[in-house]
């Protein structure tokens, strides 16, 4: 039964964190029980990308349009995504929030997808770059450090943990993929010229690890798991696929 920004399971009581936080849960239980180690470093990987990722190329598309000027240049842009809408690379609510009939656009309400989608068809980069197009990391070579094969890595890294037939991640794959986005995350913000993007980053990592102690029980971090199933079914881009619908039945075991 929820009780306030909480609710129980199994007997658990499972609280949010604080507003404006991490979204992440606390418990409290009578015994201390072992983690589930592998969820735990899936929730954290969530967390990067869809805030610290999101809140980064929003900065980037928000320097190559200004937001005075947005509203200007999706109309200039307007057959390129008219192209988009035709060929189900935005999706109708996509659309919606970039050509409502009742506000003005704003980036605040873009999602990482279409943050992607933009800065690639009309902030100036190079559209037709062959890393866009290709889904693997380890076959971007690490010399390349272009704006462009840099936003499709973060991508890549998104469209992995989308697909993942259970939310867990082994330690050795969970650091590599920290790593990854991280090394990635200040490039981007040093050419934004933002100072604290380490900092940020650093800050997540640890108060997520803070947080995932033996105080939290297993039932808390499948309950956790099944909120962010349900992020990902409120998503822009939420199919339910065969994957996503087995993952709801593994984490109700």
């Amino acid at each position: 039964m929820a009780t306030g920004r909480g609710h129980t399971v199994g007997g658990v009581h499972v609280r949010w964190g604080k507003p404006g936080g991490t979204g992440l849960v606390e418990a409290s239980a009578g015994v201390p029980v072992d983690l589930e180690k592998k969820t735990a470093y899936f929730l954290r990987m969530h967390l990067l990308i869809v805030k610290e990722v999101t809140n980064l190329l929003r900065a980037r598309f928000d320097m190559a349009v200004p937001r005075h000027k947005l509203h200007a240049t999706l109309k200039k842009f307007m057959k390129t995504l008219n192209h988009a809408k035709k060929n189900n690379l935005l999706t109708t609510m996509q659309w919606g929030l970039l050509f409502s009939k009742y506000h003005q656009p704003s980036s605040d309400t873009f999602d990482v997808t279409l943050l992607a989608y933009l800065l690639r068809n009309i902030c100036g980069l190079k559209s037709k770059s062959k890393w866009w197009g290709e889904p693997d990391n380890r076959k971007i070579p690490e010399n390349v450090v272009t704006a462009e094969a840099d936003i499709a890595r973060l991508m890549n890294l998104r469209n992995d943990m989308l697909h993942k037939p259970v939310a867990s991640l082994e330690p050795a794959e969970f650091e590599e993929m920290w790593d990854l986005a991280e090394n990635v995350m200040i490039r981007l913000a040093t050419k934004l010229k933002i100072q604290d993007q380490k900092q940020k980053i650093d800050d997540l990592k640890a108060r997520q690890l803070d947080l995932v102690t033996a105080e939290m029980s297993i039932m808390s971090i499948k309950a956790h798991t099944e909120y962010f199933l349900q992020d990902y079914q409120d998503d822009l881009q939420y199919v339910e696929t065969t994957t996503y619908l087995q993952s709801k039945v593994n984490f109700k075991r």
